[in-house]
């Protein structure tokens, strides 16, 4: 086992047990977060593991780190053998650069301004390398808090589309059931993991030492809870790929070449479906989404319709997802007993919602809340059960392709032009208009069908 930390205690003649292969200086930025009563500290995922490691742990995972600044030190014919000579060292690094200023940079690239920072009580670990064990290397831990910043960048903490990437992990790691501890065997020590993922070790030693861990808390920044997440209006749309699970199983017991089975083959239905989700949403600018096997919810905010025109904007989804009905029946023609050919079912409405961290500091992705994201969700589920009804065989014979405009875009349906010229909804068949109950919803909506054309 190799794992020791040195305090500012120990004395220069104590012996390094192993010579370090490499050294560096972490210059780390502590940030404890306040949502309410829960004090947290941010973590990031700064690297995923290296392919191919020696010795590397089974988990292949990386490390939960916080924001940190790193500097290499150098040394030339002989690895320091003291204490003493690993600190000298790393000093004289220190001397050649400029610390504050890099932390200020970091700080400005995690979108923070009119920050303070405080210098905290430093440490060196020598341990083997968290992402390649086989190596032995030397850690100057030099620490630092944010005490400071403009309260104009909280959302840059609190980081509401997970777009950073943060994680808020509970600075009390005793106390929290979402903290566990797991030998690893590559490091020969118990590592204490968050998320399903461990920790640098030299957080979890200042999270796992009083005085250190009363540093961190002692100046905690206030982040509301609204600053975790966005409340919208806009156009929230429902998607389903109807038939996918029929297709899948004909596609794993009929196709089949020389060298893919059929398996491989149902992947790559599978992967070609998700592409042509995230092609589709690209190609309008929606982020705000959240995918379910073969469908999504998304939603397109009305602050991002151009030139506030509500009719343009719901065209565009509908040009986007007819261009994405064209080429589910080019996959279509692969298939060639057309009972098992995919289609689709769309539902549109217009509400306000939620989306972001919805849970605040307890929050690792972005989710939807909103009586008018259930309402949508709940306008797709009974097209699906409309179309499986007794009566409606007429609307198969004309397309596999279907869409349920929600009331609330009624008077789109009325006025038809956008400001570009764009007509809503273009390509697309009233069918009729009724009401669809699921569960605890009961509203109005109109039909349509898209009349594919190859070549269209």
């Amino acid at each position: 086992m190799v794992y020791k930390v040195f305090t500012e205690n120990h004395s220069n003649e104590t012996r390094l047990d192993l010579p370090p292969v490499y050294i560096w200086v972490l210059s780390t930025l502590e940030i404890c977060v306040a949502e309410g009563r829960a004090n947290r500290i941010i973590l990031s995922y700064p690297s995923y593991p290296l392919d191919n490691q020696a010795s590397a742990p089974s988990h292949d995972e990386s490390y939960w780190a916080p924001p940190f600044v790193a500097y290499p030190v150098l040394f030339d014919f002989s690895a320091p053998a003291s204490l003493g000579s690993l600190r000298r060292l790393a000093e004289q690094r220190l001397a050649t650069v400029d610390v504050p200023r890099d932390l200020g940079h970091l700080a400005y690239q995690m979108g923070l301004s009119d920050v303070d920072f405080e210098k905290r009580e430093s440490f060196i670990e020598l341990k083997t390398s968290p992402r390649s064990p086989a190596l032995v290397r030397a850690y100057y831990i030099l620490r630092h808090g944010l005490a400071e910043l403009d309260s104009d960048c909280l959302r840059n903490l609190a980081d509401p589309e997970v777009r950073r990437g943060y994680v808020f992990c509970p600075v009390d790691l005793d106390n929290s059931p979402a903290i566990s501890t797991r030998f690893d065997s590559a490091h020969s020590r118990n590592e204490t993991w968050f998320l399903g993922k461990p920790m640098q070790s030299n957080i979890e030693h200042v999270l796992r030492t009083d005085g250190m861990r009363s540093q961190v808390e002692r100046r905690p920044i206030p982040v509301p809870g609204e600053q975790f997440y966005r409340r919208e209006s806009g156009i929230i749309f429902v998607a389903d790929i109807s038939h996918y699970g029929r297709a899948m199983q004909y596609v794993r017991a009929n196709m089949r070449s020389f060298d893919s089975t059929g398996d491989e083959f149902a992947e790559m239905l599978s992967t070609n479906l998700i592409a042509l989700f995230y092609a589709m949403l690209g190609r309008l600018g929606v982020t705000q989404v959240q995918f379910a096997g073969d469908g999504f919810v998304a939603a397109l905010p009305s602050r991002l319709f151009f030139d506030d025109d509500e009719t343009a904007a719901c065209a565009n989804i509908l040009d986007a997802w007819s261009a994405l009905i064209a080429k589910i029946e080019r996959q279509n023609l692969g298939i060639r007993d057309e009972s098992h050919h995919i289609g689709s079912r769309l539902a549109i409405h217009y509400g306000q919602y939620r989306f972001g961290r919805l849970g605040g500091v307890d929050s690792f992705s972005p989710a939807f809340d909103g009586y008018s994201i259930v309402e949508a969700v709940r306008v797709e589920q009974g097209l699906r059960d409309f179309l499986m009804s007794d009566g409606t065989e007429d609307l198969h014979d004309l397309s596999s392709h279907h869409m349920a405009v929600a009331s609330s875009l009624d008077h789109l349906l009325e006025t038809g032009v956008g400001s570009d010229g764009s007509r809503f909804p273009a390509g697309w068949e009233q069918l009729r208009r009724t009401r669809l109950t699921v569960k605890e919803y009961d509203s109005d909506v109109t039909i349509f069908s898209y009349l594919y054309h190859a070549g269209a």
